[in-house]
């Protein structure tokens, strides 16, 4: 780690370490976070179980041709389940699509002045509420209250806008899988911003979807699988 890291190995510090299996790669990995005292700079440092330097990536990536190549699209937990139903059993099924996030321009962002006393810049937009909408704030001087409940009516509109145009791109990503839903007599449920169906299917069901190319994965529609 020192060599690879170019730092003196008195000056490293491990102050975190993991152990993973990679059952598929019949792999086990140690992942340790390293620290150079001096700097305060961090190194992720991987060894296998031989204490060989290891390739955290690849590893995953091996992991992951292996979970294909046994489950295809099937959660593994979701694959096990499925191997112990009966042909008209069903279960609730969580269907992720491959569709990418949308890009919500900025142009749906009405143009407003800044409240009087502020400073007028266009900050940034990441972490500053729903899809970026920007707090309002008086600044050092007491804004005209008029101002500020336009600012605020225009931040609330710009939320508005932004979670609509996020709303009709998963609506649109989902049409091809919900038709082919609608075709095997299943009824889906969909929340607004996720590309997600949820659907009550059966093992030969879920085989179907699984060989949509707008398909990414299924999973149990567990708490876990449905975090969005």
């Amino acid at each position: 780690m020192a060599g690879s890291a170019r730092v003196p190995i008195e000056r490293l510090e491990v102050v975190d370490t993991v152990t993973r299996d990679y059952a598929g790669a019949s792999v086990q990995l140690e992942l340790s976070k390293v620290v150079d005292r001096s700097t305060g700079r961090a190194f992720l440092d991987v060894i296998d179980g031989q204490g060989k330097p290891a390739n955290v990536q690849g590893v995953e990536a091996a992991e992951e041709r292996a979970r294909a190549a046994t489950h295809g699209k099937l959660h593994p937990n979701l694959s096990a389940r499925a191997a112990t139903m009966g042909p008209q059993e069903r279960v609730e099924v969580a269907i992720w699509l491959t569709t990418p996030d949308p890009a919500v321009s900025r142009a749906l962002i009405p143009a407003v002045a800044a409240p009087s006393g502020g400073d007028g810049e266009d900050e940034d937009d990441a972490g500053t509420g729903v899809w970026g909408a920007q707090p309002v704030s008086p600044g050092r001087d007491s804004a005209d209250p008029a101002e500020l409940t336009r600012a605020r009516q225009a931040a609330e509109a710009a939320d508005s806008a932004r979670l609509a145009a996020v709303a009709r791109h998963y609506d649109g990503a989902r049409l091809g899988a919900r038709a082919e839903l609608a075709s095997l007599g299943v009824p889906a449920t969909a929340p607004r911003y996720s590309p997600v169906l949820v659907a009550a299917l059966t093992r030969t069901q879920m085989e179907r979807m699984a060989q949509r190319a707008d398909v990414a994965m299924l999973y149990g529609a567990s708490r876990e699988a449905m975090r969005f």
